[in-house]
């Protein structure tokens, strides 16, 4: 008789590469035939960490006789969001395998997004802060001998006197300001992830993946079709299975966790509840994509349900690696462009504009 495993208590969220650990493994030893709890004991004594404790609570549940999938939604304040409702997709399906294989190739493919990413904001961020680390030596060394130099030959003072007077007397506020404002927001960002994880808050992939960065302009494109990919290759997974296609795009958007795809999926459960056909229940307003329509449509007619939504599912992952790489080549100019170019016409206009209306005054007087 096995010993009572008291629940798990709720512990800070996995991060990414700990969740395709977590997920890698599980798919080797149901792959392999390896008992779940022995399994993830063995892989509990060789990470580190929070994974590590997640590890061997988890093994602890399945040998006292829990379930793989509740034993996981037990812990589901250290996973994200979804990954409880791809395992019960896999459940339901019998393709427990490909489930999984969704989960962990969507993961992996953020993961290398927001590498992508950081590397490629490396050099602007290191140009920009070199830029206004400049900006503030000139106001704090320069400008004041300039503005002594106006003073001291009684030269007129023009309009952008007073804003230089103004922005060398507040040099020590903004020059130090501002870094440890951005210092601040990055510390904000953090505590709240990890008092969201602590608090037990779901927490989809792409957050946990990409947090802030899912908000630069394109991530956003690149993300949806993204979702897309996922929601047409599970419900691909399901359909083939044999589970009826109402429940299965319900479980497909539940797990893709994107509440764009969930709202579909309701608009179109509700005109084949009314007796629609599906290609009836899928017309514009469903909110679904045009393609992924399409190819659902022809699916269903031809008796090809299945590959259809594989190839949708193809399209969209190249739509959404191709939107990535745009974004990891665009956005590094265009932060070198915005920032680096409006920190070069603050230099002209501090610097070249003073000493030529100078110049003039002098050449006036003289």
């Amino acid at each position: 008789m096995s010993a009572t495993i008291p629940p798990a208590p709720r512990s800070r969220l996995l991060a990414l590469d700990d969740v395709i650990l977590l997920n890698d493994e599980i798919r080797g030893l149901i792959a392999a035939g390896v008992p779940l709890d022995v399994g993830l004991s063995g892989f509990a004594d060789r990470v580190h960490g929070r994974l590590k404790a997640f590890s061997g609570r988890l093994a602890d549940r399945i040998a006292a006789g829990v379930p793989l999938v509740q034993a996981l939604d037990e812990g589901a304040g250290s996973l994200p969001g979804e990954y409880q409702v791809v395992l019960a997709a896999g459940l339901r399906s019998g393709r427990f395998d490909a489930a999984l294989a969704s989960m962990a190739r969507y993961a992996a493919s953020l993961r290398d997004l927001r590498a992508g990413l950081r590397r490629a904001l490396i050099y602007p961020g290191v140009v920009c802060g070199l830029a206004f680390g400049l900006l503030t030596v000139i106001f704090a060394y320069l400008i004041p001998l300039l503005l002594d130099n106006i003073d001291s030959l009684q030269l007129k003072r023009a309009g952008w006197y007073s804003i230089l007077a103004t922005m060398q007397r507040t040099v020590a506020i903004w020059g130090l300001g501002i870094p440890a404002a951005m210092l601040l927001l990055f510390c904000a960002v953090r505590v709240a992830r990890w008092v969201r994880g602590q608090l037990g808050g779901r927490v989809s992939t792409a957050q946990l993946s990409l947090g802030v960065w899912r908000w630069i302009p394109g991530i956003g494109g690149a993300l949806r079709a993204a979702h897309w990919s996922r929601f047409a290759h599970l419900l691909a997974v399901l359909v083939e299975s044999g589970v009826p296609f109402v429940e299965a795009a319900r479980l497909s958007a539940g797990a893709v966790g994107d509440t764009r795809i969930a709202e579909a999926i309701a608009r179109t459960e509700r005109g084949v509840s009314s007796g629609q056909t599906l290609a009836d229940a899928l017309d514009r307003r469903s909110g679904m994509p045009p393609l992924l329509r399409w190819l659902m449509i022809w699916g269903e007619r031809e008796s090809m349900l299945g590959p259809a939504l594989r190839e949708a599912a193809e399209q969209y992952e190249q739509q959404a690696l191709i939107r990535a790489e745009l974004v990891q080549r665009i956005v590094p100019l265009a932060v070198v462009a915005l920032i680096g170019g409006g920190l070069t016409a603050i230099y002209a206009l501090t610097i070249f504009v003073p000493l030529t209306s100078m110049w003039a005054d002098l050449a006036a007087n003289g």
